[in-house]
């Protein structure tokens, strides 16, 4: 937090309530744009170390590692946290894969694509990542 630039006061105010350490995470739509990101601090210096390597690991390993560093339900460690943020990188890839698989076949923007495979999704009642694999299986 110490050098926390962007917003005036904010590292003076953390600081003050014993918040020394922050980590950023963004969480992406299906599109692949980042739409927001997850926040945690800590009180602890030390403690956001660790789960910070885990998610830049996550974020290389997809091939798009973040400036600065997607989870559903609660985590209860370090490796739950960053088990998770790996599993929803995988999932965003996925999904461009298949983006990309309709963009090739369609001749189409990949927000045609996009809304072509979110349409899919409605019409059949599936989740966007269900059928993602289903536009890759098909396709491989």
């Amino acid at each position: 937090m110490a050098t926390t630039m962007r917003w005036p006061g904010f590292r003076e105010t953390a600081h003050r309530i014993g918040l020394h350490s922050s980590l950023s995470i963004p969480l992406f739509a299906g599109s692949g744009d980042a739409v927001a990101s997850m926040n945690l601090y800590s009180r602890d210096r030390a403690e956001l170390v660790d789960l910070a390597e885990e998610v830049r690991a996550a974020f290389r390993a997809s091939g798009s590692a973040p400036a600065s560093t997607s989870l559903c339900g609660p985590a209860t460690s370090v490796a739950d946290l960053a088990t998770g943020v790996a599993e929803a990188l995988a999932v965003r890839d996925q999904i461009q894969q298949a983006i990309g698989m309709i963009v090739g076949r369609e001749r189409c923007s990949t927000e045609e694509a996009y809304l072509a495979l979110r349409i899919r999704a409605a019409e059949v009642g599936l989740l966007l990542p269900e059928v993602a694999t289903e536009i890759l299986r098909r396709t491989r």
